[in-house]
């Protein structure tokens, strides 16, 4: 994304060891204004991303995002709010069977 102070992001991917449903987090991932920022892996092996974690010019502007999930459809459009809350916006769910097919985000 350019015209922000840099975006942040950090992905959420299938664990099949999981106990509680849920999946596991990776690394955060931080790019600079102007530079892409990649989530999640391009591996033909790796795991289904579940959802992700954004933060647009360390929160000072508003994110919105919706996702199509696997085997469901279109979530409902979230948005965060600058200085309100926890600065970023989580795209997807948490649940280990249904991942994310597709994406939209505005900034």
């Amino acid at each position: 994304m350019s015209g922000t102070n840099g975006t942040t992001s950090r992905s959420l991917v299938h664990d099949p060891g999981s106990t509680d449903g849920e999946g596991e987090f990776g690394p955060w991932t931080d790019a600079k204004d102007g530079i892409d920022n990649y989530v999640g892996s391009t591996k033909p092996d790796a795991p289904h991303m579940l959802g992700f974690i954004v933060s647009v010019d360390r929160g000072a502007r508003s994110v919105c995002q919706t996702s199509y999930v696997h085997d469901d459809s279109w979530l409902d459009l979230a948005c965060d709010e600058p200085g309100v809350g926890l600065a970023f916006t989580y795209v997807g769910t948490h649940d280990n069977n249904l991942w994310i097919e597709a994406v939209k985000l505005t900034v």
